[in-house]
């Protein structure tokens, strides 16, 4: 079972487990996007510090 919270401002928040380049495990909070359009938004500063994997 996923257990979250909801914001002050109304959005469900769950947490998720994403790897970096390195394979590092970081967890982070997600808003659930309830229009379920099977797509992951991060932002910027977040996929700027996973690495994005091309200098393998």
């Amino acid at each position: 079972m996923i257990t979250g919270y909801i914001s002050e401002f109304g959005e469900v928040i769950v947490p998720i487990d994403i790897f970096d380049q390195r394979g590092r495990l970081r967890r982070v909070e997600a808003i659930v996007d309830t229009g379920l359009d099977y797509f992951m938004a991060l932002p910027a500063r977040l996929v700027q510090s996973l690495g994005n994997g091309l200098d393998r």
